[in-house]
């Protein structure tokens, strides 16, 4: 336990409050996995939230929630501003389907590749 303890916090209590910082190269490694580990998660909430936007059209598609309501409009706006920037350029390489937009899925698809190629680093 003191000793995942000092790897954790970086230096070593068993000589007292005044030891030295812990440099035997095992910041480097807890800091990767902590990045990696949040890369994950950010990765992890533009997913939750492309699905939020895509429920989100579809509702408004449906008339089920009015797009005039001004909270409404502004949760459509934030998530336009997060998802369009990148749904633009997938838009452009997919060919027309007509009414239907697959662009989202290759979003997520792409997504989740980059969730399992991270997790797959992450567990060597």
């Amino acid at each position: 336990m003191n000793e995942r303890l000092s790897l954790l916090i970086g230096f070593d209590y068993s000589a007292g409050l005044a030891a030295k910082p812990n440099h035997k190269n095992h910041d480097e490694p807890i800091f990767m996995y902590a990045f990696a580990i949040l890369i994950d998660q950010i990765i992890n909430l533009y997913i939750w939230t492309l699905l939020a936007y895509l429920a989100a059209g579809w509702l408004i598609a449906f008339k089920i929630i009015n797009p005039w309501q001004p909270i409404v409009r502004m949760i459509i706006d934030v998530l336009a501003r997060i998802h369009e920037p990148l749904l633009r350029p997938v838009r452009r390489i997919l060919p027309d389907f007509g009414a239907l937009d697959v662009s989202p899925i290759v979003l997520f698809l792409l997504a989740q590749f980059l969730r399992n190629l991270l997790q797959s680093s992450i567990t060597g």
